[in-house]
């Protein structure tokens, strides 16, 4: 495993889903230059991300969160060029965030937004998993091909929109695809989102059994 030799943000937004399991996803920033940690900046930082996305969040939450599911909060991680270890976490910035639909699907259910870079395969990519707790599903199953535009469009518009701001220090910073294992960051260029509907793959902070049966074969 190597570090970047990038300074990064890493950026994790997280909520509830029916009022009671929680969802995160993350992504990272990388910075033109290599500034030292403080806190007060990291904190501006934290507090921006709610401010320039907030709309675009909360547009995809009307389109994919039923009124029990929410995103919260946004929390900043510090990590300086070549480290593995983030050195500075913010003060979470308030991002709530709901739908207004009745739960129409299970909670682990997910649009997943592809970020892409312009380097092929899998190193070259992101998944952000946006919850689908709500959706409006057509015949076959899916997502209408308007809402997995506009989950699209929401989503790459206020990863756009934070690209425009400047790091506190008038630092520029860009969305990166990010890989400690390699030792890379590549520039996201596009968003891509499909109509399935997938789910999170009971990632470690979301979902738990509540019931296990055993029943033995004789």
């Amino acid at each position: 495993m190597a570090g970047i030799p990038k300074t990064l943000i890493k950026c994790v937004l997280s909520g509830t889903i029916h009022s009671g399991q929680g969802w995160s996803t993350g992504f990272y920033y990388a910075l033109a230059s290599n500034p030292t940690f403080d806190q007060g900046d990291l904190n501006d930082w934290n507090t921006g991300l709610e401010t320039t996305m907030g709309t675009d969040l909360g547009q995809i939450a009307t389109t994919l969160f039923d009124s029990s599911t929410t995103s919260l909060q946004f929390t900043s991680y510090f990590y300086p060029a070549s480290s593995l270890l983030a050195t500075g976490v913010s003060t979470p910035a308030a991002s709530v965030h709901a739908g207004t639909s009745s739960p129409g699907m299970p909670a682990l259910c997910a649009v997943v937004a592809s970020l892409r870079s312009a380097t092929p395969g899998r190193s070259g990519r992101g998944r952000l998993y946006w919850p689908a707790t709500a959706p409006i599903l057509g015949t076959d199953g899916q997502i209408s091909t308007s809402n997995a535009a506009g989950v699209a469009y929401n989503t790459a518009h206020a990863f756009s929109a934070m690209n425009a701001e400047l790091y506190p220090g008038d630092i520029a910073a860009e969305l990166v695809v990010a890989s400690f294992t390699r030792g890379i960051a590549y520039p996201v260029i596009s968003v891509v989102c499909d109509s399935l509907v997938d789910t999170q793959h009971r990632r470690q902070d979301k979902f738990t059994s509540a019931h296990t049966q055993t029943t033995a074969v004789t």
